[in-house]
């Protein structure tokens, strides 16, 4: 369905008051606070950033607008007024659901502009978004991205996620390249677009829930810049239709698509979408390399499908392992991360992950009071993979490492485990498992348990005596190590004495056999009357608590 924006095709509509900066001499990076009001005049240093609003509005030509890892909440209309702007998010490489730079749209609803007005406005040549998100509700004519001047062309979006809540545009561009990005429209009814451009697309993954994914429509084009549009490496699906080439308007004679390298079902219904749409003077051509409409890259259909919840490809995916790896391609994902897993870039945005997976906190399985089983499940993504099962007590800093290795198998799940020894009785300790492989590093939640007690059971106390010497004889059973100390003593309160002492080590756990000589006067008192006496025994570790037990034997008398 076609909805007309006069908007777009006039040079001068929607102007609202703001008159653009006078370029500076030299192009110069304006850091944005989400913190900072609009008019603070702080002058958008990095030490004293401003808002984002004044950031852009503001800005010379050439300059660079920074954002944060943050939330930039907007009230109203944001447009750029320069030529060679760039808007960019924090660099480095993260992770499905990693926290990156956010421009969000209030909508109507929340105090935010109309649900029906535009939201950011370009009015220069050449706007450079990178490494951000950007959301918003736009509805009826309104578009979130890319309104304001029909004859500015050039515009970029590299590594960026924009989502339109409402039933219009997302995004509109001339002679634009998207790129490493995700552009989806969410809202009802079957009147909206995700993308409509002039241009070219690669790398990318295009949605609408329910009205049309990726279009080439000359009610937003011109002929001055640019009526073709070539896809490269881009899943496209639209529940109204998946693409769509019209030249029913008065922008462009003829409108031409061609689409390689993609998944960008030409037939239709449930999980392919809404196919191909051609009206008068378009044409979409597929070129040689595309996959198949079956079976299906993924299922928006399904509630249970998880590609709409983080945009990487299932595993089954046939879109893994395809694709171009040349020019008509982008070697990196949405998150930064080099493309290429097999011989060719997986199609789409955010393909199977290169980092490895970890599909959950490792699982603690038979506990000692030194010692406790460790393992989890780790998945290598096709290269080499490096992990490390690391445990430390709970509340301090330091990890230690209890067992590494390499996992090379691609594509497939492995369990690996470890022991983790030289724990402390009855102590809290977290473990958790870290992956490395030459795209970085995974960690995974952690996991809490608590050492066993240590605990000692004697067994075959006996006595023997000679005419030179008495001795007592037993078995102490213990489940860790420490030191196992005997003392045998006679009496009661002020009389009690220690008649026998032993100990030796525990370096395991295991049975030790004790022998405690009674002393010179026990042996002399045993002429004359039997003992009795108690045996405790005790095993201590070097750190923690102690265990002990004790029982009582009566030595008979020998002269």
């Amino acid at each position: 369905m076609r909805r007309a924006i006069g908007a777009l095709t006039t040079a001068g509509a929607l102007t609202v008051g703001l008159v653009a900066a006078t370029p500076s001499a030299a192009a110069s990076v304006r850091y944005a606070s989400h913190t900072v009001a609009d008019g603070s005049g702080a002058p958008c240093t990095q030490a004293d950033p401003c808002s984002l609003f004044d950031a852009v509005t503001y800005a010379g030509a050439g300059d660079t607008v920074q954002l944060t890892a943050d939330e930039y909440y907007l009230d109203r209309q944001l447009e750029v007024l320069v030529d060679n702007l760039t808007i960019r998010g924090p660099s480095g490489v993260g992770a499905p659901g990693a926290f990156i730079a956010y421009v969000i749209f209030r909508d109507q609803a929340s105090g935010g502009l109309a649900d029906s007005a535009h939201k950011l406005l370009i009015r220069g040549d050449s706007t450079h978004f990178e490494r951000l998100a950007i959301s918003g509700t736009a509805t009826g004519s309104g578009v979130l991205i890319g309104a304001g001047d029909s004859t500015k062309n050039g515009q970029s979006y590299d590594r960026v996620l924009i989502t339109n809540f409402g039933d219009s545009l997302a995004l509109v561009g001339h002679g634009a390249a998207v790129r490493n990005s995700v552009v989806q429209q969410t809202g009802p009814g079957n009147t909206g677009t995700a993308v409509n451009l002039s241009g070219t697309i690669s790398s990318s993954t295009v949605y609408s829930r329910n009205a049309t994914a990726i279009a080439a429509d000359d009610n937003y084009l011109a002929s001055d810049t640019g009526c073709s549009l070539s896809i490269r490496n881009t899943l496209g699906w639209g529940g109204y239709a998946n693409l769509v080439a019209d030249a029913g308007g008065s922008g462009c004679a003829t409108v031409s698509i061609d689409y390689d390298y993609s998944w960008i079902p030409a037939g239709s219904g449930g999980p392919l979408g809404g196919g191909q749409r051609v009206s008068a003077g378009g044409t979409i051509t597929s070129l040689g390399h595309n996959l198949a409409d079956l079976p299906v890259v993924f299922d928006p259909t399904s509630p249970d499908d998880s590609y709409l919840g983080n945009w990487v490809l299932p595993v089954d995916s046939p879109a893994i392992d395809v694709g171009c790896s040349g020019a008509g391609c982008t070697d990196h994902d949405y998150y930064g991360r080099p493309r290429p897993i097999a011989a060719a870039n997986d199609a789409g945005a955010m393909e199977q992950s290169l980092f490895p997976q970890i599909p959950s906190s490792p699982e603690v399985g038979s506990i000692s009071p030194n010692s406790a089983a460790l393992s989890a499940t780790i998945a290598s993504p096709g290269l080499g993979t490096d992990y490390a099962i690391e445990i430390r007590r709970e509340g301090t800093g330091d990890w230690r490492s209890v067992g590494t290795g390499s996992a090379a198998e691609p594509f497939t799940s492995r369990q690996v485990s470890a022991t983790a020894g030289d724990l402390i009785p009855d102590a809290r300790y977290e473990t958790r498992i870290r992956v490395t492989n030459d795209r970085g590093t995974t960690a995974s939640g952690l996991t809490s348990f608590t050492a066993a007690s240590l605990e000692i059971d004697v067994a075959g106390v006996k006595a023997k005596v000679t005419k030179k010497k008495a001795t007592v004889k037993s078995k102490a059973t213990v489940n860790g190590t420490g030191r196992i100390s005997q003392k045998i003593t006679t009496g009661k309160a002020s009389k009690k004495r220690t008649i026998c002492t032993v100990s030796k080590p525990a370096a395991a756990a295991g049975t030790y056999s004790l022998t405690c000589t009674l002393t010179k006067k026990a042996r002399k008192q045993l002429r004359s009357d039997a003992l009795k006496v108690k045996v405790t025994t005790t095993v201590q570790p070097t750190v923690g608590s102690s265990a002990s037990t004790s029982s009582r034997l009566t030595i008979p008398r020998r002269r």
